[in-house]
């Protein structure tokens, strides 16, 4: 999943799925005006309002390629896309930690090669029994070594940023399972369900002491 959550020090938390600051064009070949201008509203709630911690989560790699611009004719590589997504976050966690807020990163579910959802519904469509190994997959850290790297430098520079790994949860031993209690983790190929969500974090807890708790 991807958004941003506000959590001020009453207990109010909004939610949005939105992004940092970022044009991307690639899909309708136009820039997402509406997009960048959510982002700008929240991020100016962010400065007017005393919130405790500001969460970013995103599919991190989906800002890999060349589809990262800031205006419309800038040239576009997939070098030039890494060095604006690593401004635009050193930008976001500059503004979050002036506004007295504490920032937190999520870092990127693992994905699979193949598609875990249709996977898990195979067996139902086709009336076959069901063996989860079959869907389970291996963790590839290759995947978000740039991420990591990135999170972990941003983490130099600003001491009271909080990084989560959902990975942890979601992939012990380095295997990740499809299903939590039977139920299917992924609701597509590429996000994982509510229940999935509250679950991961469940286990989280287990493994590691609360992140936003001093």
């Amino acid at each position: 999943s991807r958004g941003i959550n506000f959590q001020s020090a009453k207990g109010i938390s909004l939610y949005s799925a939105t992004t940092i600051y970022q044009f991307d064009w690639n899909v309708k070949n136009k820039i997402y005006q509406e997009c960048h201008d959510q982002a700008n509203r929240y991020f100016n709630m962010i400065k007017s309002n005393h919130y405790d911690y500001v969460i970013l989560g995103q599919n991190w790699n989906g800002y890999f390629g060349d589809r990262i611009i800031n205006q419309l004719n800038d040239n576009r590589s997939q070098e030039l896309s890494l060095k604006r997504i690593e401004k635009a976050l050193d930008k976001a966690l500059e503004l979050i930690t002036t506004s007295g807020a504490k920032p937190v990163l999520i870092k990127s579910i693992a994905l699979s090669k193949g598609n875990p959802y249709n996977c898990f519904f195979e067996h139902i469509k086709l009336h076959k029994k069901y063996n989860p190994q079959q869907c389970d997959f291996n963790l590839d850290v290759s995947e978000q070594v740039w991420v990591d790297n990135l999170f972990a430098k941003m983490q130099r520079k600003y001491k009271t940023l909080v990084i989560i790994d959902p990975r942890v949860a979601q992939c012990p031993s380095g295997m990740c399972k499809v299903d939590i209690n039977g139920i299917p983790v992924f609701r597509d190929s590429g996000h994982i369900t509510d229940y999935a969500s509250y679950h991961l974090a469940k286990l989280y807890l287990q493994k590691n002491n609360n992140p936003l708790v001093s």
